[in-house]
């Protein structure tokens, strides 16, 4: 009798700091920065089993077919079973999509032992992928500009090997975390799909000014920042290249929920405040060997409780 396989994996959230070139005024577009969190995070269990012992494991089997597009695994899915552990709220701005795809791609990889690189097992790749498989903050390169359309490559689903487009990772110092202000329910947009094909598809170009200032401000000041661990520099970097280029228009979705949150996080200390993609959910960092965490966590909690989750999360640092 064969005995059953399984692979458990666990992976954070991840930030999307910024595209570098949206919509290819250089004749390169997208790439872009981005940050894996520990918190929140999602589990997954691949098994030949029929059934796990783990209770809080699920096989939401309309979500599975749902986030793999079965369409580019060239594993056969039907081999396995399936199981989510998530809190990685969806439609947020904070990858969930991309990190339930990322972790079974991975799993189905080990788990077959194929030689394959995850790559070739999918279609898709992106800043949320690359922050996953890396750890810490990532730095990918803009690709050809009839490589695909902008929406999908903006999305994480572009057909380009790792190697072409990882500029490279660079490990966060531990102290330095952030704040997270998760929308409730009842605030969460319908901007995926088409709706986020058409939002944009129809957002201006950013100016050659910007774009210049977005590309000057991550070589020059923010990726020298994180490898001289100098917070308030990094701080400084992030305060201007989250503030360009499409985020002004992201914030814009959600222009109260923006307003509120961003207010409170000022308040409490909070030298700059951003928003992860198209949101709505809004961040900030602390360095917290200077800061009372449970200070900050309840004085969020009592303004802001009926608006968002609060998590404070440390950067991961750790490849998958």
């Amino acid at each position: 009798m064969t005995k059953d396989k399984s692979i458990r994996l666990k992976a954070g959230a991840r930030l999307h700091l910024q595209v570098i070139d949206p919509t290819g005024i250089s004749g390169f577009k997208l790439g872009g920065i981005g940050l894996s969190l520990k918190e929140p995070n999602v589990e997954i269990i691949v098994t030949t089993a029929k059934t796990i012992r783990e209770q809080e494991f699920i096989q939401d089997t309309k979500y599975i077919k749902e986030i793999t597009f079965e369409k580019h695994l060239s594993t056969n899915l039907q081999d396995f079973n399936v199981f989510f552990k998530s809190s990685i709220p969806r439609h947020v701005g904070l990858g969930s999509g991309t990190i339930h795809r990322t972790l079974l791609r991975k799993a189905l990889q080990k788990i077959s032992n194929t030689s394959k690189d995850i790559f070739q097992l999918s279609s898709l790749t992106g800043v949320g992928q690359y922050s996953v498989l890396n750890g810490g903050l990532v730095l990918v390169s803009p690709i050809p500009k009839n490589n695909s359309n902008p929406i999908e490559a903006f999305r994480g689903e572009t057909i380009i090997r790792p190697s072409q487009n990882l500029i490279g990772s660079f490990a966060i110092p531990t102290n330095w975390q952030t704040i997270l202000c998760i929308p409730r329910e009842h605030i969460r947009h319908e901007l995926y799909s088409d709706k986020e094909t058409y939002f944009y598809e129809n957002l201006p170009s950013p100016s050659v000014e910007e774009l210049r200032s977005i590309s000057f401000d991550i070589i020059s000041k923010l990726i020298p920042a994180v490898n001289s661990k100098d917070f308030q520099k990094f701080e400084e970097a992030l305060k201007t290249i989250t503030c360009l280029g499409w985020k002004k228009y992201e914030k814009d979705l959600f222009r109260e929920y923006w307003n509120k949150t961003s207010s409170v996080l000022y308040e409490i200390g909070a030298h700059f405040v951003a928003t992860s993609s198209n949101g709505p959910t809004t961040y900030t960092f602390f360095d917290t060997d200077k800061i009372d965490k449970e200070d900050i966590f309840e004085k969020l909690n009592a303004k802001l409780e009926n608006d968002c989750y609060i998590v404070l999360s440390e950067i991961n640092n750790d490849p998958l």
